[in-house]
């Protein structure tokens, strides 16, 4: 079952438990989380062919995160049903979850590297090419990031403020790292945003375009024999 959401719309809600995985064929949709005193951290940014969910297919803990459209997206609910089914006739399936469920560990470790309590600066350094690689195009002046991201977003995505965030951004511009173009952010100099990311220990993300996975699960919706 495919959905249209609108930007801002829940697509499932932090407690909710129903075992479906999602899958994004359009869009960009977030994983996010309220903590202390109603504060909002968006701890993962998802595009098409991503998957949403327990990929684990195992275990009753709610989800700790809820999604929301960050952008407007179409969504491929599966029910786990359909996914327990096509594992027990495929392996190629169970293989893919595997994959899946891989990739989701060392995704996730990467993003919340972002959360780590650096200065803004350092984090936003860490972030950007992440989001680079994921929804960004090379040009032949730097890397645009295709996301139009307002100030209090990358706020949420590196656990800091506004403000904080404002200034690093234009000390970054200032030192020539950075550029805004048409409302999105273009990376001139990798290896100055490199720079900046090690004044502060933050891990090393792994270089190349991060591969979207997920399109065999799409199939998933129709299973039925």
């Amino acid at each position: 079952m495919c959905k249209r959401y609108n930007r801002g719309e829940v697509i499932y809600g932090e407690g909710e438990l129903d075992g479906a995985l999602y899958v994004i064929v359009g869009g960009v949709a977030k994983l996010a989380t309220t903590y202390s005193d109603g504060k909002v951290a968006i701890l993962r940014l998802l595009g098409p062919q991503d998957v949403l969910g327990n990929l684990a297919l195992c275990g009753e803990e709610p989800p700790r995160a809820r999604s929301e459209a960050f952008t407007a997206c179409e969504v491929i609910k599966v029910p786990k049903v359909f996914v327990e089914r096509a594992v027990k006739k495929s392996p190629e399936v169970a293989f893919e979850l595997l994959r899946l469920l891989g990739r989701e560990l060392g995704l996730r470790e990467e993003w919340a590297n972002c959360l780590l309590p650096y200065k803004a600066e350092a984090s936003l350094a860490n972030l950007l090419p992440v989001l680079a690689r994921r929804f960004g195009e090379e040009t032949p002046v730097g890397f645009v990031i295709g996301l139009r991201l307002t100030h209090d977003e990358l706020a949420e995505m590196i656990a800091s403020t506004r403000e904080s965030v404002t200034n690093a951004l234009k000390r970054l511009r200032e030192s020539g790292v950075l550029a805004t173009k048409r409302g999105r952010t273009v990376i001139l100099e990798p290896g100055g945003l490199a720079e900046a990311a090690r004044r502060k220990p933050c891990s090393t993300a792994p270089t190349g375009l991060v591969p979207v996975v997920g399109q065999g699960l799409i199939s998933l919706a129709s299973f039925g024999g």
